[in-house]
């Protein structure tokens, strides 16, 4: 009897996700996260910090079903416009949420952040670095697969996924 009333009250649960659209059968699979070194990414193409190569990898990461989550040190303004630039602004500019972009503590550098974080959420990481004082730390970097390497050329991005 009770295991009759537990699943009535799922069929329930579901049935009011479905009319409330909380629930939804066709959603599809969630995009994959993927980290990427911005503060790498950003001297793609032409080897000058620029906010254009980072929208281009941005757009085709998510193009290809990707969830970029961005991390900077903390100069990525200065670099990108000669001034302090928040996340917000970042994100208005490299037309992401907010809450994909990560600005790391000034006198910080990046990379451990990106590592630490494409280990713990089982993601690669878009970045040419090949983080080499960081392999003793964090032996995952050697993994196949674990780095994605790319370039950008005038408006074509290619990606070594």
């Amino acid at each position: 009897m009770i295991f009759v009333l537990l699943a009535a009250g799922v069929v329930c649960l579901v049935a009011i996700g479905l009319w409330f659209g909380r629930v939804r059968p066709d959603a599809g699979p969630r995009p994959v996260v993927i980290v990427v070194d911005g503060s790498n990414v950003m001297h793609w193409g032409e080897g000058v910090p620029s906010s254009e190569v980072l929208c281009l990898v941005l757009a085709e990461l998510q193009g290809k079903g990707f969830s970029p989550l961005v991390y900077f040190d903390a100069n990525v303004g200065y670099k990108l416009q000669g001034r302090h630039m928040d996340v917000a602004e970042l994100a208005r500019v490299l037309r992401v949420a907010a809450r994909q972009i990560v600005v790391v503590p000034s006198g910080t550098p990046a990379d451990p952040y990106v590592i630490e974080e494409a280990i713990t959420m089982g993601a690669r990481v878009v970045s040419n670095d090949r983080f080499m004082d960081w392999r003793g730390q964090y032996p995952a970097i050697r993994g196949k697969g674990f780095l994605v390497k790319g370039d950008v050329r005038g408006a074509k991005v290619a990606l070594r996924l």
